[in-house]
């Protein structure tokens, strides 16, 4: 997944939840204002490690929002896993059998 489609859906779920809190009356008009500014403040995100810390920095002071930090780790959890599958899979091709097993370790 292309860093783009990664912030797309941060940003989907953030609004997501916003509108779900609104829904249900546990966030007010003035409070997701306020909240929505500063997610906006964390703009833009310059590569995944910037988005990974910014998000855990807003995630930590605003916990209702903290699937959406889940989400990132997810991502970054598959994204490595794909990488090392790739790695795995030319090693092989090469016949480097070994030095496919050990990057797993």
């Amino acid at each position: 997944m292309e860093f783009e489609e990664i912030v797309h859906l941060i940003e989907t779920d953030f609004l997501k939840i916003i509108i779900s809190l609104l829904k249900s009356g546990q966030l007010s008009i003035d409070e997701a204002k306020k909240i929505v500014r500063e997610f906006l403040g964390l703009l833009p995100f310059v590569n995944m490690g910037d988005l990974h810390d910014k998000l855990k920095a807003f995630t930590s002071n605003h916990q209702e929002f903290s699937s959406v930090y889940i989400t990132l780790l997810k991502l970054r959890d598959e994204e490595k896993a794909m990488e090392l599958v790739t790695d795995m899979k030319q090693l092989i091709k090469d016949n480097k059998i070994d030095e496919a097993l050990a990057l797993v370790k």
